[in-house]
């Protein structure tokens, strides 16, 4: 026997290995024990502590050091359960410590590893996981699993915090793989009933990868993942991505306290592709959260192909919350969201698929409620708030439900920039300021000086800035719930609209203004845009740029107390309203400070204050108001607008508005049937207006533009459930 301390060189350390019973022992040994501080499947020579028997000699194998003991080397001549580490033969993981120790083993993440069976991952005191993939906190020094890992379709069971290494878990490093490199890849793996808890709130947290740079492909999560305030980067699949993450799944619950930031369902952060998967969590962050999605907290790149389903929930004053993705600013396609949102009070920026958008979005669809309350802003059934971003074949059929919240729409909260082409929302809307059914406020190009000048040095600036909507419908029932004290704007279609150019869009449903309202419309609330002319040569310009044209309503519209401002198709009128129709049936309160009109309660002849050298005043011009009223105290009532103007060949149905002559140009259902009677007016029979059943239609309602509000929504056939 020797001391088990003893420096021995080499040669005698060989002699040992061809001395009796102990170097008879030590390849059977390794394969049935596990040693303190050696992986047992790593290959070469390794040293082997045993306690002697006197009587006969034979070592009884043990990771006990306080015995006198003998050392031997034995030669371990295949890896883990077999393989080659390549294509053609990768290494086999037959059970949990072999998946242990490949963690350790740093020569071997380039290498090619399948799984060989489902395993259970449990806690090692001797050769804990520490995750596969490591980043440095210093810079170029990162080591990341740059091969093939192949699950089979194979199951890694319950894995838990507390199965990694006490360092892993103090960096809030708590994934299968630390970090993926750009060349590895993770395949046909499924992680089950996964529970991650970081002790560090701080840390980013997930199951399959806390960053990825490479590929995941047909790979599944399931399971719960719980941080504490102030994390950062959550997702049950990955914090961070990089690279491309296909077909992957995520089911399970997250919860976060406050002050969180990406969280998401499948992926925390992406800044890679993410195409064909799906996440279905129920997902829960306290106050102040930021960037959370169903899918993905914040997109900076792509997601293709994809759904989300569950429930969201935020606490108070938090920003960007979405059914898909909580902010966005790549684009985003062919995605569905089946979200239940529900954001705390002063939220800002939550929606049915993305939260906050700066990227374009197409063929998508929300299908899920949105609820907000006092003092949030930019709730929409499709997208909360967007900038810049061209949305194009999207749906949102879920309600909205934001009572004390303003720029509150069907698909959209608030829009700024960028066009909006052949959407639809049918779900029911309400709020307190700026709702609307399709878009609570849409606004255009901003005005003011840069803009000015922009002009002055190119006129044709202005001509295709991608500020319009086209091909829209909103078909629902519209609430405003205004405060009691004159303010609230609601419209059908869209509570405000300024400087962007709307064509082809409808409104089909009721408008019911609660506790009065200052400005609501079949069609908007209010409508503004500005004349470049006029700013220069201070005379109107005969074809202003953005106009709202071939537009109609056919709505039934209410209010519970006088609204001071209510028109058929607008509240009240900055801008030009050419070749629209209403079909509006108006009831409600009326007082000697409430004006009601046919197309607009109040058509401005110009406007005071800031936008005053930009606006020369509303054009309404080849208008067709077809409207009852049914109304106590009805005073200030116009059959086309009130105030002034510019009326321009616009009638009115005389037989259906009764009794109301107080303008011109009412028409009886013959005069109304009759083509000369619009051609004369130089109404254009040809191509923007036919008579249709003894009464004048948009072509839009008729032709190639026509929606049928009893369509599927525009995204379904697209995704699959």
């Amino acid at each position: 026997a020797a001391s088990p301390d003893a420096a021995w060189d080499e040669p005698t350390q060989t002699s040992l290995l061809m001395e009796g019973e102990v170097a008879s022992h030590a390849a059977s040994a390794w394969a049935t024990c596990e040693l303190s501080g050696v992986a047992p499947s790593e290959a070469g020579l390794h040293f082997l502590r045993a306690r002697v028997d006197a009587a006969d000699a034979i070592p009884e194998w043990s990771e006990d050091g306080n015995w006198s003991a003998v050392f031997a080397i034995c030669v371990c001549t295949s890896k883990y359960s077999g393989g080659e580490g390549t294509a053609e033969a990768p290494y086999l993981l037959s059970s949990w410590d072999h998946v242990c120790a490949l963690s350790w083993q740093e020569d071997d993440w380039d290498k090619h590893i399948a799984l060989a069976n489902d395993l259970q991952a449990e806690t090692r005191e001797a050769t804990p996981f520490r995750g596969i993939g490591r980043r440095s906190p210093r810079i170029n020094q990162d080591t990341p699993f740059s091969g093939q890992f192949g699950g089979a379709g194979h199951a890694i069971g319950g894995l838990t915090t507390d199965v990694f290494y006490t360092a892993e878990i103090e960096a809030g490093q708590t994934a299968l793989f630390g970090l993926i490199g750009d060349t590895g890849r993770v395949s046909n793996l499924r992680l089950q009933h996964v529970d991650i808890q970081p002790t560090t709130g701080s840390g980013t947290a997930s199951a399959l990868a806390n960053f990825n740079a490479g590929t995941i492909e047909h790979c599944e999560v399931s399971g719960s993942i719980s941080i504490g305030p102030n994390g950062g980067g959550v997702g049950m699949l990955a914090s961070d991505n990089y690279g491309q993450i296909i077909d992957c799944r995520a089911t399970g619950t997250i919860t976060a306290g406050e002050y969180c930031w990406g969280v998401g369902g499948l992926v925390g952060y992406n800044m890679g592709m993410i195409q064909d998967c799906a996440a279905s969590c129920e997902i829960t962050i306290g106050t102040g959260a930021d960037e959370v999605g169903g899918l993905v907290g914040c997109n900076e790149t792509s997601i293709v192909g994809c759904v989300a389903e569950g429930s969201l929930s935020v606490g108070t004053e938090s920003d960007a919350t979405g059914g898909l993705s909580g902010a966005s600013y790549g684009p985003v396609s062919r995605c569905r969201a089946a979200v239940a949102v529900t954001a705390g009070q002063g939220s800002r920026s939550v929606g049915g698929l993305i939260g906050w958008n700066m990227g374009p979005v197409a063929e998508c669809q929300a299908v899920g409620t949105v609820q907000a309350v006092t003092g949030s802003e930019s709730i929409g059934g499709l997208i909360g708030g967007s900038d810049g971003g061209h949305i194009d074949l999207c749906s949102a059929a879920g309600s909205v439900s934001a009572s004390g919240a303003r720029n509150v729409g069907g698909l959209l909260g608030w829009h700024f920039r960028g066009d909006i082409t052949s959407c639809r929302a049918v779900g029911d809307v309400t709020g307190s300021g700026m709702v609307g059914g399709f878009v609570g406020w849409q606004r255009g190009a901003a005005i003011g000086g840069e803009s000015v000048a922009l002009y002055l040095d190119d006129p044709t600036w202005i001509v295709g800035q991608g500020d319009s909507m086209a091909d829209c419908t909103a078909e629902c029932d519209v609430i405003l719930v205004a405060d009691g004290n004159g303010g609230g704007t609601a419209g059908g279609f869209a509570g405000g609209i300024e400087w962007t150019n709307v064509k082809h869009c409808a409104f089909k449903g009721s408008l019911n203004a609660i506790n009065g309202g200052s400005q609501v419309g079949g069609f908007a609330g209010y409508h503004l845009d500005w004349d470049y002319e006029f700013v220069i040569t201070g005379t109107p310009a005969l074809e202003r740029p953005y106009a709202i044209e071939q537009c109609w309503v056919d709505a039934t519209i209410a209010c519970t107390t006088p609204v001071q401002g209510l028109g058929g198709f607008v509240g009240r009128n900055w801008g030009v309203v050419s070749d629209c129709l209403v079909s509006a049936r108006i009831s409600g309160y009326g007082d000697t400070g409430a004006t009601v009109g046919g197309v607009a309660s109040l058509n401005f002849a110009g406007i005071s204050g800031y936008y005053a050298p930009y606006q020369p005043g509303g054009i309404l011009r080849r208008c067709l108001a077809s409207w009852t009223l049914s109304m106590v105290n009805p005073t200030n009532v116009y059959a086309v607008a009130g105030s002034g103007g510019v009326r321009d060949a616009c009638f009115w149905d005389l037989e259906a508005l009764e009794g109301q002559s107080n303008q011109p140009t009412g028409l009886t259902s013959a005069q109304m049937a009759s083509e000369d009677t619009f051609v004369t007016a130089g109404w254009d029979l040809t191509s923007m207006w036919r008579i249709h059943d003894g009464h004048p239609r948009p072509m839009a309602m008729l032709g190639p533009y026509r929606v049928d509000f009893d369509q599927e929504a525009v995204a379904t056939g697209l995704m699959e459930d």
